[in-house]
């Protein structure tokens, strides 16, 4: 499992984590305009799956 911040999310080092069959987490930014609120959005909507 990688983590990575704004700084490395780039698409080729997401690649190459793939490509080595790996999971990563990357952050989101305010930044990145309609992602970041659709991301929003699912985790404070109530038909977000719940977390137990």
């Amino acid at each position: 499992m990688i983590t990575v911040d704004a700084m490395g999310c780039q698409k080729k080092i997401a690649e190459q984590i793939k490509q080595q069959d790996g999971d990563y987490v990357f952050s989101l930014k305010g930044n990145q305009g309609n992602l970041h609120d659709d991301v929003k959005t699912f985790f404070t909507s109530s038909l977000s799956p719940k977390v137990a």
